[in-house]
């Protein structure tokens, strides 16, 4: 399907969340990237910040759970492109998940606010690494990263 096509077999679908779980790609090597992203556009900002929150027990790697984890997050990085700060604690917790999928999630989140405001994403970022350089930071720098490296400046 292209975007459009999922964008409308989504939004008509009766159960969102079964239909997100149904066509994840998971488990396999791939997860459904272009569905993680028209997901984390279309969904509510209730099933986002529920999603985002689903732990390792909840949503283990390579699962269709983890793929909600992973709408969740991009979604709250859309969110806080727009304006609502309030959601960093959760992207920042998530940085240095033990799953690499939410690490990657994580990362889409920040290149989609650096897309936007790459000065207040910048500043965000400098916060981030004087609270985290005592710590094996080796998950966080990986979630970070592209975030920078895809952003354009303004």
């Amino acid at each position: 399907m292209d975007r459009r096509e999922l964008e409308t077999a989504l939004l008509a679908a009766p159960e969102r969340e079964a239909f997100l779980l149904a066509h994840s790609g998971l488990p396999g090597p791939r997860g459904n990237l272009e569905l993680i992203d028209v997901a984390s556009a279309a969904s509510e900002r209730a099933e986002i910040e529920r999603w985002a929150v689903l732990t390792p027990a909840e949503a283990p790697e390579n699962t269709p759970g983890v793929f909600l984890a992973c709408v969740g997050l991009v979604g709250l990085g859309r969110l806080v492109a727009a304006g609502d700060r309030s959601l960093l604690p959760v992207l920042r917790r998530s940085s240095s998940d033990p799953r690499w999928r939410v690490r990657e999630a994580v990362a889409m989140a920040l290149q989609a606010w650096g897309d936007l405001d790459i000065r207040s994403l910048v500043a965000e970022m400098e916060r981030w690494a004087a609270d985290l350089t005592s710590r094996d930071g080796q998950p966080w720098r990986r979630s970070v990263s592209p975030g920078f490296c895809v952003s354009a400046p303004p």
